[in-house]
């Protein structure tokens, strides 16, 4: 790989000319402009009418949490029926996400909806921005390697197409990853503290961070989230908690873990193992136990080696330490209940700085990026054939190629060793 002033590390300066990375950089602009534009054509922001009724409910003062008891009693009927128009689905997050909606919910609903779509495009390109800017100079390249990532990335698509908020925590998860790496570890830990006070998995970053004794942004981290998690109780009184926890529950190690759309370890082993509203088990078993135990044996495995990979120094600005966010990043998808479809958004962070660094490695066998491209198009892609002996694999297929990328980001750190603590 030679270097080469203007078209940067990622490719032979021999074989590629800076002007045609500028006309490949283009053509994939139109192609992910194209394939999100389509996706917002068909949007129905099935999720942010709930958060929409939730900053309504707030505002006219009612229980923003209401809606847990009869969404429960329908579980528990047998007679759920997730695909209908008509059903109810409850409000799930604290009160944080209502508060921040409350400007919104004084617009007519169609209004609204278009200013969070709009949002949530800006937040995808965005924080896909800021992680190429964390790894250095901006090369055509890089940004067509980031294009590449980008398009037609299914968890992303869904959840532009849902409305979903993990796009913007996705935002806040790249933002506190660039300002580490620029060493403003107090916003970055505010920035967490943000994403933990709306969806509770990114604790499991600032744990990271803990573990790398970054005692700044963990603190940070803790008072913001502590602040705007009490805070919003506060304003919609303590006594809607029990709402929020039955639902909670519900949602992350109840019934509906074998929801067709989570990705977790739970949620594949539940769907497969026992009797549930969503999906026939292998051979009609009903084995809680076993799915239980397999959930917690490969949760396990996941958590141990991930610390054990990540022991070392823990300065952000060490070219390791993106691989070891990236890795903590995909963790969590693959060990918290109950992991939504797009919520695997977040994997363009780590699958965009991995393919910065096999770009810039010397000598570099195939088989490295040729293992990162089958574990993206594993993840990025949906597949879905009427095979019953295959369908329950296809089902599940992000969880495996989240766990395909943790195995190859595991090498990989494991290829280069972190510095011992000072």
């Amino acid at each position: 790989m030679g270097r080469d002033a203007e078209a940067g590390k990622l490719v032979p300066k021999y074989i590629i000319p800076v002007k045609t990375w500028w006309f490949v950089v283009a053509l994939l602009a139109v192609m992910v402009v194209v394939s999100y534009g389509r996706v917002l054509m068909i949007t129905n922001n099935h999720d942010f009418a709930v958060y929409f009724k939730a900053a309504v409910d707030l505002r006219e003062g009612r229980d923003i949490y209401a809606d847990v008891v009869s969404f429960k009693e329908a579980m528990e009927s047998g007679d759920f029926d997730y695909k209908a128009e008509n059903t109810v689905w409850p409000y799930s997050y604290t009160p944080v996400l209502a508060i921040l909606l409350l400007p919104l919910s004084y617009l007519p609903y169609a209004w609204a909806s278009v200013i969070w779509a709009t949002l949530n495009v800006i937040a995808l390109g965005l924080g896909c921005w800021l992680i190429l800017l964390s790894q250095g100079m901006i090369t055509p390249p890089r940004l067509a390697l980031a294009l590449l990532l980008l398009y037609g990335f299914r968890p992303a698509l869904v959840g532009l197409r849902l409305g979903q908020i993990d796009v913007l925590i996705f935002l806040a998860i790249g933002l506190s990853f660039y300002l580490l790496k620029r060493g403003l570890e107090g916003w970055a830990g505010a920035l967490l503290g943000l994403a933990i006070a709306i969806k509770f998995f990114a604790a499991i970053l600032v744990g990271y961070l803990l573990w790398k004794r970054r005692w700044r942004p963990v603190l940070w981290a803790g008072i913001v989230a502590l602040v705007l998690v009490v805070g919003s109780y506060a304003v919609v009184g303590f006594d809607t908690i029990p709402g929020y926890l039955e639902f909670t529950s519900l949602y992350s190690s109840g019934g509906f873990v074998a929801y067709p759309y989570h990705m977790c370890f739970n949620a594949f082993f539940t769907r497969a193992l026992t009797d549930n509203l969503f999906a026939q088990p292998v051979r009609g078993m009903n084995l809680p136990w076993l799915a239980n135990g397999l959930t917690l044996l490969c949760s396990g495995v996941v958590i141990i080696v991930s610390c054990l990979i990540t022991w070392g120094s823990g300065d952000p600005r060490e070219r390791r330490f993106g691989l070891e966010y990236g890795l903590v990043v995909t963790a969590i998808l693959l060990v918290m209940p109950p992991s939504p479809l797009y919520t695997y958004t977040w994997l363009l962070l780590p699958f965009i700085v991995l393919g910065f660094q096999m770009g810039e490695e010397e000598r570099l066998s195939l088989w490295w990026p040729l293992l990162m491209a089958l574990s993206y198009v594993i993840v990025a892609r949906d597949y879905r054939y009427n095979i019953p002996i295959v369908i329950r694999f296809l089902q599940s297929h992000y969880l495996f190629g989240g766990l395909a990328l943790w195995c190859i980001l595991v090498a990989w750190l494991k290829r280069h060793p972190a510095k011992p603590w000072d």
